[in-house]
Parts: structure tokens; C-alpha cells; sequence
């Protein structure tokens, strides 16, 4: 399946029995096909601090690449409950459009859907030459979800882990992702908004820490590797150029690209003010 223009809306949701079912199923399809995947976000940390799903979760989130998305949605599923398919839709940040909702824009990932519900995210990487795993989509220059980048040695290859009797690929180092993910709090439930929970004041509506750096990511990532395999590795911080990017999700990790990466947008907002004072001037 190509598209599905918007999962459905439902209420209804999986219960940490029927994904982990979800989990074991697409897992067999893409180890199947020889398509490299990997457990990401709620689920990664749900196998490294519960060894089970979140009991509160309601999908599943596996990392893929880039370069699978036409494999992956050219696979026929046994179980013909299951599609997956591209989403589209949210608000993004454009260089020519400033702010706005945009259908058109897809959301570089894939949904999978069980019996009309939505059950779980394939969230798709692309790897930049300067070594990190962006969400990006080269084609249309979407930048999806900035604060997830992350230095490429820790997917390039992967290890295993386990929810409940299923082994399961997982990034390498994974606890430096988790605190870069979730912050100094990772090992603690914290029940998201978008769970039916209260959150808390430094996470956002998904139980995201709103503090992330990858300036500490990558200095844990090379202690890590320094200990546990002796070598002594110096990792930049991502190259990414703002002239690769037209659009930007969600438009709240904007100010976070400028702290985290580098990007120059100073020529970007001396030109919005350029244009807005034309208009006031009119």
C-alpha cells in the first residue's frame, strides 16, 4: 500500500498484549525480507527498563532507512488485517511559507494499521555523510523531527534485546540514546499526555524531554565506546545545511536546530523581516 492519507480516527487502542503481538508479527515480515529495523523511543524503552512493552503504550516504534521505504511497502503481508502505508499532514516550518498545516507534506515514516486502528510507527532514517541518522526525506527536503538525529555508529550496527521471550534488534549504546531521548528521568514511568497521563513540566506532549543535546549525546556515546571498546573516537557535530531543509516538523524544534546543530538562520529571519515590514508598510 502507497498512501494512507490520514490514519483513521479511533479511540480505540491496542492493549500491551495485542502489541507485542503487532511487534513480533512485523518484526518476522521485515526479518523476513532481510530489511534492516530497530526498536526506537517508548518501545526501546520498554525492552531496556521493562523488558515488556509500556503498559500504557499504545503503538509500537521500529527505526528503519531511507533507502527501504519502496521494499517495505512493496511487501505482501500474510496477515491481510495489516497496511502500511505513508501519513500525511501537520504544521511545518517552510522557508518560503513560513508556518502553516500542510496536507501535502508527508510525515518520513510509515503507519502501520491492524484492523482499521493504528497499532505502530516505522520511523525512517536517512544516513548523512557526516555520520548521522537524520529523519529527513532527500527528495522533498523534509526535515522531520529534528531532536531525533543521532550519531549513525549506534544503528550502523545493532545489538539485541528482549521484550519478554523476543529477541529483538536494537541500537547499540542504547541507554545514551534513552537518556538523550528522555532525559536524566529515563528510568522513570512518566504516563505522556498523549497516554492519558498528567506528563511532567520538562517533557513534551509525548513524554519527550524537552532538553535534549546532542552535544551530551555524543560526548556519552564516546565514553561509552572508549570503555567498552577501548578506542578513543572524536565525533562533529552534524553538517546538515540549512539549504538542504524547505520544511521543518514540528515547528517548535526550530529554535532546538539552531542550539544543537549549528544551522545559520540568520539569513532566513533577516528576510522574513524584510517581507513583514514591506506588508506593514503597505
Amino acid at each position: 500500500m502507497d498512501e494512507l492519507e490520514n490514519p483513521p480516527e479511533t479511540k480505540l487502542y491496542p492493549t500491551a498484549e495485542e502489541i507485542y503481538s503487532h511487534i513480533k508479527y512485523i518484526h518476522h515480515e521485515l526479518a523476513k525480507h532481510n530489511i534492516k529495523h530497530w526498536l526506537m523511543y517508548g518501545t526501546l524503552l520498554g525492552c531496556i527498563r521493562n523488558k515488556d512493552v509500556i503498559p500504557y503504550d499504545y503503538d509500537f516504534d521500529f527505526g528503519i532507512l531511507y533507502s527501504d521505504i519502496d521494499k517495505i511497502l512493496s511487501i505482501e503481508l500474510e496477515d491481510k488485517n495489516y497496511k502500511i502505508g505513508k501519513t500525511k499532514g501537520g504544521t511545518i516550518y517552510s522557508k518560503k511559507s513560513e508556518f502553516k498545516d500542510v496536507e501535502g507534506i508527508w510525515r518520513v515514516s510509515l503507519k502501520v494499521i491492524y484492523k482499521d486502528v493504528p497499532v505502530g510507527d516505522l520511523y525512517i532514517y536517512y544516513r548523512f555523510n557526516d555520520g548521522f541518522m537524520q529523519r529527513y526525506d532527500p527528495e522533498y527536503k523534509i526535515l522531520f523531527w529534528p531532536m531525533s538525529v543521532y550519531p549513525a555508529i549506534l544503528t550502523d550496527e545493532l545489538e539485541k534485546g528482549k521484550i519478554r521471550d523476543l529477541e529483538l534488534p536494537i541500537p547499540k549504546y542504547a541507554e545514551c540514546l534513552l537518556k538523550y531521548f528522555y532525559g536524566p528521568m529515563w528510568t522513570v514511568p512518566i504516563k505522556a499526555h498523549s497516554q492519558g497521563g498528567h506528563g511532567h513540566q520538562d517533557y513534551d506532549y509525548y513524554a519527550s524531554y524537552k532538553y535534549s543535546s546532542l552535544k551530551e549525546l555524543i560526548k556519552r556515546v564516546e565514553e561509552e565506546i572508549l570503555k567498552k571498546e577501548s578506542k578513543k573516537i572524536k565525533i562533529d557535530l552534524p553538517k546538515i545545511s540549512f539549504d538542504d531543509i524547505d520544511y521543518i516538523f514540528p515547528k517548535e524544534q526550530v529554535e532546538w536546530l539552531k542550539d544543537n546543530e549549528n544551522l545559520n538562520f540568520k539569513k532566513y529571519f533577516k528576510m522574513i523581516k524584510k517581507e513583514k515590514k514591506k506588508i506593514n508598510d503597505k
